[in-house]
């Protein structure tokens, strides 16, 4: 992981496990965004992390997973992949690509918290974004 960082030109970022768990795994929002350019070229991850849900067998038993952003299933949405976390250190994070007004746009919020959390943050953003597009065509 340390070395595609590397590779990705993610100068800040310093992994010490897979899991994204530990509050050794660092990186600055910039190296995030550019690990979400980078995911996004892949069909397999776009598809994978975009699914509402998926079913794998293990051991003949159904495990179901679940998305834990519930952008991926609102139609005034069009996630293209995605993905939330949280640790302790970093509070409740959420990166995507989206596609707003035809661009694909690159979200990363870290520690968000309050009343509007990360589903709320990035809506925020995308309304944002949107003024932003209609003032400038006026």
């Amino acid at each position: 992981m340390n070395h595609k960082a590397v590779v990705l030109g993610m100068t800040t970022a310093h992994f010490t496990d897979p899991t994204g768990l530990s509050t050794g795994n660092v990186s600055s929002a910039e190296d995030l965004a550019k690990l979400v350019r980078a995911a996004a070229r892949s069909p397999t991850i776009r598809e994978y992390s975009t699914d509402r849900f998926y079913t794998v067998r293990v051991n003949n038993k159904a495990l179901e997973y679940r998305s834990t952003n519930p952008l991926v299933n609102d139609l005034d949405w069009n996630v293209t992949v995605q993905k939330t976390g949280y640790v302790s250190d970093a509070g409740p994070c959420l990166v995507m690509q989206a596609v707003i007004d035809g661009r694909d746009v690159v979200i990363v919020l870290l520690h968000s918290s309050g009343p509007l959390n990360r589903v709320g943050d990035a809506t925020a953003v995308r309304h944002w974004m949107q003024s932003m597009t209609r003032a400038a065509t006026r």
